[in-house]
């Protein structure tokens, strides 16, 4: 029931505001409430009291709502992540208790997924998974995912490729890459993950021909301009996903 107080001869709302409104939307006349006598003052106090202590609604919790209600975004994105062999969280868990193929961005991988198509965020998912079960890790990180992305969309990653990729990867501590990335980032007056990126592409371009393996401070300075004819339109497609 929502709770309710007198307020002359109607009733003010002092818990269940979305309820109300709920039931009023799909035309109910009438709801069960608890009835409580107290004068304005103390109807103000109990408002505050209950609703500055609301708990915020996980976006985890929005999403499994959704994918209940079938939305046709919410089941995209389930295939999508059913294909990758990944789960999304009902609630959070600190990364210690996370697995590597459970994240808690459901709504990252919907944007992208919407932005770039099922099979670049299917092969993001794929590597970043495979990465965090040889480090043992939880990877499927919003940072990793958007950074990963860029890779995986242009040019194609074949099927065939995903294992290799990760291992590559997996050589790499993702989490000193992105300290690394901050501080380089902090010097050149740009955005921690715009560097990442490179830096992701780099690693991979060494797998595909190249001779970057293992990245350090020094050589992660320098990736930019190691990455030439690419390193603008990886940066234009970072600001379209950081957008999103």
């Amino acid at each position: 029931p929502i709770v309710v107080a007198s307020a002359g001869s109607k009733y003010a709302v002092i818990d269940g505001q979305h309820r109300a409104a709920a039931a009023l939307a799909v035309g109910a006349r009438e709801v069960p409430a608890w009835v409580i006598e107290a004068d304005p003052v103390a109807q103000s106090k109990m408002f505050i009291a209950l609703n500055a202590t609301t708990t915020k609604v996980q976006s985890m919790q929005l999403w499994h709502a959704r994918l209940a209600a079938r939305d046709p975004d919410a089941l995209a994105t389930f295939e999508v992540c059913r294909k990758a062999g990944v789960e999304i969280m009902r609630y959070p868990l600190a990364s210690i208790q996370r697995k590597p193929h459970q994240t808690m961005c459901p709504d990252v991988i919907n944007t992208l997924r919407q932005l770039h198509g099922d099979k670049p965020i299917t092969d993001t998912l794929i590597i970043l998974r495979l990465v965090g079960e040889l480090q043992e890790s939880p990877m499927i990180l919003k940072r990793y995912i958007r950074a990963m992305l860029q890779v995986c969309k242009a040019p194609p990653i074949r099927k065939e490729q995903l294992e290799p990729i990760a291992a590559k990867l997996a050589e790499n501590n993702f989490d000193d890459l992105w300290e690394q990335s901050r501080r380089v980032a902090k010097d050149r007056g740009e955005h921690p993950a715009s560097v990442l990126i490179v830096t992701v592409a780099m690693i991979v371009a060494g797998l595909r021909g190249g001779s970057c393996g293992r990245m350090t401070c020094g050589r992660l300075s320098s990736s930019s301009e190691r990455w030439p004819g690419r390193r603008t339109e990886l940066r234009s497609a970072f600001r379209t996903a950081m957008a999103a």
